[in-house]
């Protein structure tokens, strides 16, 4: 439970302690900055992001898969497809165990306690908390957020994992994980980093101790209400009012999944606090993510201590560092900052301060959600800057004029047709010559991509080419650039 890590596919060549602070300082000049882009920019990317996770939800067999967008204007656009349960259509309503995202927002508890002066992330737990086996007193708060503890993980026991099926409704306390699982440490306080949930767990009785407080209320009253969460809660130990988007997993052991919707979660979300209980929706969560990541809600020293990576952390090429309960990515020099979740079910929530749009996803069982999260920023990123109307663009967009960026080798043209006809799209070089054609099926909305090769399936040489758009007896003339 709570693996958190990037998918192996995203992993290999180096960066170095001068790249991660560039992308960290690049983050706060965009706050100073400002930005713009039209209001209900959610409004133009609707159709296609739900074209898109259906898309990724078929080519990747998910069961039922929830998504939801943020964007520089604030607007959220939300979509899901396929089953909560048997018989049960799943819609962007319900809401899922979030996992390790947790940590994230139990990172941002952390730092709001020590802006009100509850704690320091320099205080030692044996300041709050009463010796644990393995846990060595010294260790800090701000060790305990970057995984430089030496603590084991207590979630990777066989008496663990037994535990939590022994019944299911029972309610798990934090002390009695800790007394009860934590094993041998892997080093001393202040070893290299080293993921592991028994970190998170143990910030939740240092957080009690200092505030005298559950941590179910601290949430809601520090992190949930504050910032209109209100699909959100601390999932073991409050009851939501929203229907959860059902739970899948190969139950019996005969290699397919089963419905398991009916299943009491108290003992698998509990056992997980701190570290991965809460449940929320994916519009929750990237409201949660733009706030955070646009300095609204921490102190710009809060959120510089968040985003500065743990020794040891980073796993290239894109995986810049982990920072306090944050994970923090560099695709080709697009920087995204959140976290990923792996338990019951999966999840990931990733923001872009530079450009300002986020991306959140949530499956109603354990799978890869990397290729999902590639496919929305690639195409929500080159777009943000060119949000047409249908006034000045004739119902066209073109992600982006030269290609390929650094998301996509695909141009997508988005053509909306009011008399429901199909539409042709050809592409000529400059001799006149066409090399691409390709006809919709008839609809009002079509989606049409163009991976740089020619009618014989050979790509094309650099250069500039001519697109020419038929829509009913309209005809439509632009240029682009292949790089």
């Amino acid at each position: 439970m709570g693996d958190t890590v990037l998918p192996r596919s995203l992993m290999s060549n180096t960066k170095n302690i001068s790249t991660m602070k560039k992308i960290i300082t690049t983050i706060f000049l965009a706050y100073s900055m400002g930005f713009y882009v039209s209001a209900q920019t959610s409004a133009f990317f609707a159709d296609s992001l739900q074209y898109i996770i259906e898309q990724q939800a078929n080519e990747n067999g998910f069961i039922g898969f929830s998504a939801a967008a943020i964007f520089p204007d604030g607007s959220i656009w939300q979509g899901a497809t396929g089953m909560a349960a048997d018989g049960v259509t799943l819609d962007s309503s319900m809401i899922f165990n979030i996992a390790s995202v947790s940590k994230n927002m139990l990172a941002t508890l952390i730092l709001k306690l020590e802006e009100e002066g509850s704690l320091n992330l320099n205080d030692s737990v044996g300041m709050y908390v009463s010796p644990f086996p393995h846990v060595d007193g010294n260790i800090t708060i701000r060790q305990l957020l970057n995984h430089t503890s030496g603590l084991s993980d207590l979630e990777e026991t066989a008496a663990y994992e037994a535990a939590i099926f022994d019944d299911l409704t029972y309610q798990w306390p934090a002390e009695e994980l800790l007394n009860n699982f934590q094993n041998t440490p892997l080093g001393p306080p202040g070893s290299p980093y080293e993921y592991s949930n028994s970190n998170y767990i143990l910030l939740v009785p240092v957080a009690e101790a200092a505030t005298g407080k559950t941590l179910e209320n601290l949430f809601r009253e520090k992190i949930f209400e504050p910032l209109d969460m209100m699909h959100t809660w601390s999932g073991g130990f409050e009851t939501p009012s929203a229907e959860m988007g059902g739970l899948w997993a190969d139950f019996n052991g005969d290699g397919s999944l089963d419905d398991l919707s009916t299943f009491p979660l108290v003992s698998f979300l509990s056992s997980d606090i701190g570290a991965g209980h809460i449940l929320s929706k994916p519009s929750d969560m990237v409201q949660y993510a733009q706030t955070i990541y646009e300095g609204e809600f921490l102190s710009e020293n809060s959120l510089l201590q968040m985003l500065e990576p743990a020794a040891g952390s980073a796993v290239p090429p894109f995986t810049v560092g982990y920072g306090l309960g944050t994970q923090i990515l560099d695709l080709n020099g697009h920087p995204f900052v959140g976290h990923e979740g792996a338990s019951i079910q999966s999840s990931l929530l990733y923001y872009n301060p530079v450009d300002h749009f986020g991306v959140a996803l949530c499956t109603n069982h354990l799978n890869d959600l990397t290729l999902p999260f590639l496919n929305l920023i690639s195409y929500i990123g080159p777009n943000l800057g060119i949000v047409p109307t249908d006034e000045n663009n004739k119902g066209v967009n073109v992600n982006t004029f030269v290609f390929p960026n650094p998301f996509s080798y695909f141009l997508n043209f988005e053509i909306n047709s009011a008399d429901n006809a199909p539409v042709i799209l050809e592409i000529y070089d400059q001799l006149g010559k066409q090399i691409f054609s390709h006809q919709s099926d008839i609809g009002n909305h079509h989606l049409i991509q163009w991976d740089g090769n020619d009618l014989r399936n050979q790509s094309v040489s650099s250069g500039v080419y001519f697109y020419r758009i038929k829509k009913g007896g309209e005809i439509l003339n632009g240029i682009l650039q292949k790089i």
